[in-house]
């Protein structure tokens, strides 16, 4: 454990096992999204349709309809190369770093080169690179709602055998923990939800089928109307390449070329227009989709609600104070939680008191840090000393000690149906 992994069985492990990242869908190049647009239907549609007038002769009619074609491609693939940078970037952004032991050493190294066997280090604030199992930890509650959905953090033991596993993509908001990597990549628990989701075949949309069916009536029209046509000109005329010309042209008056290009222009409109709220939808049927969905179920936590939390009221030591009327008489124990907690802490609770902290950042530049001393086994609390500049703003012993008594005899001293502080 204090030697962790030497630096060439970490590069073995490496070269054997893959970089520890989520397999992700290789990027489309042109002729890839290209060919993906010519199966749609539509297309096949519009194609047939320019052939036949470039049959006809008309040759601006058929040049004007592989353009349309070519402009569909350009705006598919203008937005799927758009999306893709995006989540690419958003991919090296949520790149975790690790504090590994290596050769003796702690070196912090880029999450996706952990390896199983590696010794990471967990600080609050670290985001987990992989899946283990925790040798040592002090305190250590991790926010796993990211893969549980659970809103509160969990405390885990080296211990306890069901609290001692640590998860990949997990949030440590307080403690401090060493554990030993034994899985990374697709075969952590977060890894085994993408290779869920990859094995689900996607199907056509109701649009989609809607419009195979149209075409399909369009086109036993077009050669109903085309065979009809040719036989009435070539009995009452007599010539057949005449009669053929009448019969092609009256079928190309009623294929519905147009669609298509109506149909790509409105999905790409509406994933512009996601793309403005900081929706991305790497595919544009999905803007169908969303846009036919009439009841929407997601899990509350992370989704509906931000788990986060806000201070409702502060207890002052004489009285209860409301969210809405924040003011000076908060100045004292609010400037004294401030201090208390870190400044970019990952703790939720911490958070909150940071938050209404920030309004008497003035007073919190009279303190200096001095020390602080960690959660451990001897002393069951996170203590930060602070020397003041300015004499006239230092606490007072007793006031704080009225503080704590009062918030201890709460009931007796605060009318009912108040909110608690």
């Amino acid at each position: 454990m204090k030697q962790g992994l030497s630096s060439a069985e970490a590069s073995i492990r490496l070269k054997k096992l893959g970089y520890n990242e989520l397999p992700s869908a290789k990027p489309r190049t042109i002729w890839t999204i290209a060919l993906e647009v010519l199966k749609e239907p539509m297309f096949v549609l519009l194609l047939s349709c320019a052939g036949l007038y470039v049959l006809l002769s008309d040759y601006g009619e058929g040049l004007f309809m592989f353009s349309s074609i070519l402009l569909m491609i350009a705006i598919t693939f203008y937005q799927s190369q758009k999306t893709e940078r995006a989540l690419e970037a958003l991919k090296s952004l949520a790149s975790p770093r690790a504090l590994v032991v290596r050769d003796g050493e702690k070196i912090k190294i880029a999450g996706k080169d952990v390896v199983p066997g590696d010794i990471i280090i967990l600080n609050e604030g670290d985001r987990v690179p992989a899946d283990g199992t925790l040798l040592t930890s002090t305190h250590l509650n991790i926010d796993e709602s990211m893969l549980t959905g659970e809103s509160l953090p969990v405390l885990k033991s080296e211990l306890s055998d069901s609290q001692n596993k640590i998860f990949s993509g997990t949030l440590v908001v307080q403690g401090y923990g060493v554990f030993e990597v034994t899985a990374t990549g697709s075969q952590t628990e977060f890894g085994k939800i993408g290779r869920a989701l990859d094995a689900i075949e996607s199907d056509q949309t109701h649009l989609q089928k809607e419009m195979k069916v149209v075409i399909k009536r369009f086109f036993m029209a077009g050669i109903f109307i085309c065979v009809l046509m040719v036989l009435m000109f070539y009995f009452t005329r007599g010539e057949f390449l005449q009669s053929l010309l009448s019969g092609l042209s009256a079928a190309m008056a009623i294929l519905p070329e147009e669609f298509p290009v109506v149909l790509t222009v409105f999905l790409a409109l509406g994933s512009w227009r996601l793309s403005k709220k900081n929706v991305l939808t790497r595919k544009p049927s999905a803007i169908e989709t969303l846009g036919s969905a009439t009841v929407l179920c997601s899990d509350k936590t992370g989704t509906i609600t931000q788990n986060k939390m806000e201070l409702s009221a502060i207890f002052n030591g004489v009285e209860l104070i409301d969210k809405k009327e924040f003011d000076e008489r908060i100045r004292e124990i609010s400037v004294c939680a401030h201090l208390a907690s870190r400044p970019q802490s990952a703790d939720p609770m911490e958070k909150a008191i940071n938050d209404v902290g920030e309004k008497f950042h003035d007073t919190e530049n009279n303190y200096s840090f001095v020390q602080e001393f960690p959660l451990s086994n001897k002393l069951k609390a996170m203590s930060r000393v602070f020397k003041s500049t300015d004499s006239s703003l230092k606490f007072s012993p007793r006031a704080l000690q009225k503080m704590f008594l009062n918030y201890v005899n709460y009931p007796t001293t605060i009318k009912k149906n108040t909110i608690p502080p």
